[in-house]
């Protein structure tokens, strides 16, 4: 939720992060994917339909605006993963600074084209098939968007600090 987004930019701030990841899920898109299915999650020993925990987790339009203001008071850059097509709008309107593309989502080659043509800087999840990194890379240099990062990092969180190599 909002206040949990604020302590988690008010925290990376004090210790001196550079940028903050956040998703933007919209709960009706949510719903277009799992319809009328009844799919829980667990967590500290508590079950909860993931619709209700997106829900109850899910900004509105002003949030994200005072969410992306505290970002920039705080010089924190805000990069979004965002959900659907809609969702890209919303991040191009806030002006936000880059976008990281879900490791869901690097074979959806329609997303990732409407995601190049925002030319924000796009991040790309090195732990997909090669194959599917070097399509979704072309899609973005052919729509003119050679803005790319291409992140590594472990599969599973958290990660132990030994083998990350972080020296």
């Amino acid at each position: 939720g909002f206040q949990e987004a604020k302590e988690l930019v008010e925290a990376a701030a004090e210790a001196g992060a550079d940028a903050i990841k956040f998703q933007l899920i919209i709960t009706n898109d949510a719903e277009k994917i799992m319809g009328e299915k009844q799919i829980t999650v667990e967590y500290s020993q508590k079950q909860e339909l993931v619709f209700d925990a997106l829900k109850r987790r899910e900004l509105n339009l002003e949030e994200w605006k005072k969410l992306k203001g505290l970002c920039d008071e705080k010089n924190i850059t805000m990069i979004v993963i965002p959900s659907f097509p809609d969702t890209v709008k919303i991040i191009e309107d806030l002006g936000i600074y880059a976008i990281k593309i879900a490791k869901g989502n690097m074979n959806n080659v329609l997303f990732i084209e409407r995601i190049a043509k925002s030319k924000k800087i796009i991040f790309f999840d090195a732990r997909e098939k090669i194959e599917h990194l070097e399509i979704a890379m072309n899609i973005c240099k052919n729509n003119h968007n050679e803005n790319i990062v291409i992140l590594q990092y472990p599969s599973t969180f958290p990660k132990d600090v030994e083998g990350t190599h972080l020296n």
